[in-house]
Parts: C-alpha cells; structure tokens; sequence
C-alpha cells in the first residue's frame, strides 16, 4: 500500500492501515455542517460506515470514495468542496500524506 511505504520516522517505519485512512475520512465527514452518511442522520456504527467511504490504492497513491446526503437548501458544490477540503486537511494533519482525490456521490437530500 503505498500510505504504509511512504512514511518514514527517526526511529522506523510508520504502517497505517487501509481502516485507519476510511476512519479518518468517516470522521471529516462526521464533522462537516450539512452532510451525512444516511437521509435520517442517524448514528451508525464503525461497521455501517465502512459501506460509505472506500479507500482505492494505485502507485500514483490513494483515492477516497464517499457516498453522502446533502442537507436540504445547501450549495451542492461548495458543502461537497468543503468534505474534500476537510478529509484533505485531516489526512494531511494525521498521515502526513494527501490523497491522490476524494471524490463525492451525492445520493440524495437530506430532509
């Protein structure tokens, strides 16, 4: 994978698992005004969430998938750029990396 090759500390090499970049886009998302994961907004457990954010790997990097809800009334384009922006952000916080895009499927409005 090439986000568990490409970290490197004074004291060794750093693996990150596949789980661990799906949970801290699962989390971004989470901490985003006027999205969700599901039309009622409902809590859902880390096993649920896995089914909305998939994680693709390539030698160029990675590429990280979501399917979300918009909430009724709210810009489309800018609510999705502000998702893309705050898994970037929290990627590059956390993981010292940037994912190669975060693309987003709109699957419905959330009332």
């Amino acid at each position: 994978m090439p986000y568990e090759n490409g970290m490197h500390s004074t004291e060794g090499d750093v693996n990150v698992s596949r789980h661990v970049v799906e949970m801290i886009a699962a989390v971004a998302v989470k901490e985003t005004k006027h999205v969700s994961f599901t039309q009622e907004d409902t809590k859902l457990s880390e096993r649920a969430l896995m089914k909305h954010v998939k994680v693709d790997e390539s030698d160029e990097g990675i590429t990280i998938n979501l399917s979300l809800y918009i909430a009724y009334g709210q810009s489309i384009i800018k609510t999705v750029t502000a998702v893309q922006e705050r898994i970037t952000q929290d990627m590059d916080t956390m993981l010292a990396m940037t994912p190669r895009s975060v693309n987003v499927k709109v699957v419905g409005i959330q009332l």
